[in-house]
């Protein structure tokens, strides 16, 4: 792990977990890569697809470079929303966020729980907060 790396890794670990205005929901921003769990916590919504997994955020991570900040929304710790974004910098569009790059099709995970709204609005604040020009 390069230290730049390192670096964007402890902000996004150290990344608000925030209440949402819906009672009871949790947000927070995660590297899918390190959370144990993860699949499993998934695979517990019916639209969970492969690419909303972690191994295509390995895959993501690895071979292009992007990190991972995928919007993760828990209500009495089940799975209420995820909105999956990968951070990607390059020197010709510079810093943005993608929702998901090389991907076939992921719709962001949604339910009853949360209003998607602060999803979204949770998202772009994160996005300004870290100088995203786009996503």
């Amino acid at each position: 792990m390069h230290a730049t790396d390192s670096t964007a890794q402890n902000q996004l670990q150290a990344t608000h977990l925030k209440d949402c205005p819906d009672a009871g929901v949790k947000m927070r921003l995660v590297d899918p890569v390190g959370e144990s769990g993860w699949d499993s916590l998934l695979m517990s919504h019916p639209n969970f697809t492969f690419f909303h997994g972690n191994a295509w955020a390995q895959v993501l991570k690895d071979a292009y470079g992007f990190r991972p900040c995928y919007l993760l929304a828990l209500k009495d710790n089940q799975l209420a929303a995820l909105l999956p974004i990968m951070e990607a910098r390059s020197r010709l569009r510079g810093v943005r966020g993608v929702s998901l790059p090389f991907t076939d099709e992921c719709a962001p995970l949604t339910s009853a729980a949360i209003d998607t709204t602060a999803l979204i609005k949770t998202a772009l604040e994160h996005g300004k907060a870290n100088a995203w020009q786009y996503w």
